[in-house]
């Protein structure tokens, strides 16, 4: 499987966004992934703080979580490990891992059209995510998994109307997602479903910065608490990336 490096987020086009969901839509968890693939996961996972720990904790006991926080705190590949290790446990109970992130250009940057057909485009928008699964599994084992659906990468699109079950899903970068838009993804759970989101809202790329719905949302659930919704927040003080990373995310602070 290949990797892309020095890769940019970028904002598809209308055409592009309706290919991505029906390719979404034919690609659902429609096959029978074999007992023998799953219990080949095996992920010990080391953390790094307490603030990590915490995270993990939350999601396994949990329906959602909502998780903020600077760059480089492990909170994707700390979510990823946990849903990844719920799966293995949990076989009978959780049919796929759905991962979701929001299709959102850089501030300032304009790009071509992506490449390739709706798999190969799908495929380029979610290569952080293949970089934290490939990190925790092998090439092989990640390629398996996605190709026998136990793995799906998907776009918010594709989800409304629906309910979705037997599932943990996780929406990376939901700072750059509306509310109306998270909205549409938190009403959507049912039955045996784990929705885990993640987020920066220091790094907002939306065009209004006032549509985000992290901030937002972690303060509306923790002013009305509810039995089975957690937030958890990292600081600088958890930065594990690089002993830089605090640096810079103290340098482009904005005044």
């Amino acid at each position: 499987m290949s990797r892309g490096r020095n890769r940019k987020t970028k904002q598809l086009s209308e055409e592009e966004v309706f290919e991505m969901e029906q390719f979404a839509s034919k690609t659902g968890a429609n096959k029978k992934v074999s007992a023998d693939l799953v219990s080949q996961i095996k992920i010990d996972i080391k953390f790094k703080n307490e603030t990590q720990k915490k995270l993990s904790q939350s999601i396994r006991v949990n329906d959602v979580t909502i998780c903020s926080g600077p760059a480089g705190t492990g909170k994707s590949i700390i979510a990823i490990a946990t849903a990844l290790k719920l799966l293995h446990e949990n076989d009978n109970s959780y049919d796929k891992l759905i991962l979701l992130k929001s299709i959102t250009q850089l501030n300032g940057e304009t790009l071509p059209p992506l490449p390739g057909d709706a798999s190969e485009k799908m495929l380029y928008q979610n290569m952080s995510f293949f970089d934290s699964l490939t990190k925790l599994l092998s090439d092989k084992l990640t390629g398996d998994l996605v190709n026998s659906n136990k793995i799906i990468f998907d776009v918010i699109g594709s989800y409304r109307g629906r309910s979705i079950s037997n599932s943990i899903i996780i929406l990376d970068e939901s700072q750059n997602i509306s509310t109306s838009n998270l909205k549409t993804i938190l009403t959507r759970i049912s039955d045996n479903t784990k929705i885990i989101l993640l987020g920066d809202p220091e790094q907002i790329d939306m065009k209004n910065k006032k549509e985000s719905s992290l901030a937002t949302v972690i303060k509306r659930v923790q002013s009305n608490p509810i039995e089975g919704v957690d937030t958890v927040e990292f600081t600088e003080n958890d930065v594990v990336r690089h002993r830089l990373t605090t640096y810079f995310i103290n340098l482009f602070k904005e005044e």
